[in-house]
C-alpha cells in the first residue's frame, strides 16, 4: 500500500464520493475503485458503505484513517527530529493556546524559544476548547495549553503546570476600586460584565456563585474570550470582568484587582497533548520553557 493510496481514502472519505474524489485527482471511477478494493483487500475490511449517493466510511474505515493520521504525524515528528540531529535545533512548533495563555506566558516562552533555536519556526493557534481539541486529535498541533475538564478523551493525557486563578477585575478608578473593602456580591450585581460564553467553565462558575449569594445568575452584558477585546473594553467602560493570573501575574495596564475572597476560583491547567506519542525536540524545548516560565499563582 502506498502513500497515495492513503491520500486516496482520505479523499473518498471527504467527498463523499468516488468519482468526485477521482476528478479531484485526475482518476477515471473506474480507476479509484479499483484502487481502492486493492486497500481493502490489503488489510482485510471494508472501508466504506457503499449507497445510492455515494458512500460512508465504516468502523474499520474511520480506524483505518485515525491509525493513518497517528503514522502521518510519526512520519512529521521523525523528519523534525532527523532534521535536529543532523542541523540543531530546528523544525516546528506547532501550539493551541487557549484565550487564558495569550497574556505574558506564551510570548515569553515563544522568545527565549527563538533565542535558543532561532531555526524553528513556532505556529501559535487560538480558537474554543474544543476547536482546539480537535486540532490536537488531527495532529495539526502538538500540543495543547489549556484548562483541565473531566471530559478530556482518554486518547489524550494533561500535565498539570500551574492553578488558573481567577481575579475580578475593573478599570483603575472604578467605582468598585474606591470602596475601600471587599467588595460583596450586591456591590457587583448592578454592573455591567463581560464573560465567556454560556458554556465556558469560567461562565459556570460565575453564574452558580451568583445563584448562591443573591438566588439568580448573572447575565453578560457582553460574550468575549479574547483577553485584549476583554482589556480594551474594561478599561473604556465602568463594565467588570474576571481574568486569569495564568495570564497576566500582574494586573494589565489600567486595571486593577477587587479584593474578593467570596468569588476566587482555582483550577488546574497545563499542556494536554496525544497519548503515548513522542514529541519532536522543538515541541519538548518549548515545554521545557513552559514550565519554567510559569510561576506559582
Amino acid at each position: 500500500m502506498e502513500t497515495r493510496h492513503i491520500r486516496l481514502v482520505r479523499a473518498i472519505a471527504a467527498c463523499g464520493s468516488i468519482s468526485a474524489a477521482a476528478r479531484e485527482f485526475g482518476l477515471t471511477q473506474p480507476a479509484l475503485t479499483k484502487i481502492l478494493c486493492r486497500v481493502e483487500d490489503h488489510i482485510g475490511g471494508q472501508l466504506f458503505e457503499r449507497q445510492a449517493r455515494g458512500v460512508t466510511l465504516t468502523a474499520t474505515g474511520r480506524l483505518f484513517l485515525e491509525r493513518m493520521d497517528r503514522i502521518d504525524r510519526e512520519m512529521r515528528f521523525l523528519m523534525a527530529d532527523v532534521r535536529s540531529l543532523e542541523t540543531g535545533l530546528s523544525g516546528r512548533v506547532a501550539v493551541g493556546v487557549g484565550q487564558f495563555w495569550i497574556g505574558h506566558i506564551v510570548p515569553r516562552v515563544v522568545n527565549r524559544l527563538r533565542q535558543e533555536a532561532p531555526d524553528v519556526q513556532v505556529q501559535i493557534l487560538t480558537g474554543t476548547r474544543d476547536q482546539l481539541l480537535g486540532l490536537l486529535q488531527r495532529g495539526e498541533v502538538d500540543l495543547m495549553l489549556g484548562r483541565f475538564a473531566a471530559d478530556l478523551p482518554t486518547t489524550l493525557v494533561a500535565e498539570p503546570v500551574a492553578d488558573v486563578r481567577l481575579y475580578v477585575t475593573v478599570r483603575a478608578g472604578h467605582p468598585l476600586a474606591r470602596l475601600g473593602r471587599p467588595v460583596t456580591p450586591d456591590d457587583l450585581k448592578d454592573h455591567p460584565w463581560v464573560l465567556p460564553p454560556s458554556a465556558d467553565p469560567t461562565a459556570v462558575h460565575m453564574a452558580a456563585m451568583f445563584r448562591k449569594h443573591l438566588g439568580t445568575p448573572i447575565v453578560a452584558a457582553v460574550e468575549a474570550v479574547s483577553q485584549n477585546v476583554i482589556s480594551g473594553l474594561l478599561t473604556t467602560s465602568d463594565m467588570i470582568a474576571v481574568l486569569p493570573g495564568i495570564a497576566v501575574n500582574e494586573p494589565m495596564a489600567g486595571l486593577v484587582r477587587l479584593h474578593c475572597d467570596w468569588l476566587d476560583w482555582s483550577r488546574e491547567a497545563g499542556v494536554i497533548r496525544v497519548a503515548d506519542a513522542p514529541l519532536p525536540a522543538s515541541s519538548e524545548r518549548f515545554l521545557r520553557l513552559l514550565r519554567e516560565a510559569v510561576e506559582p499563582q
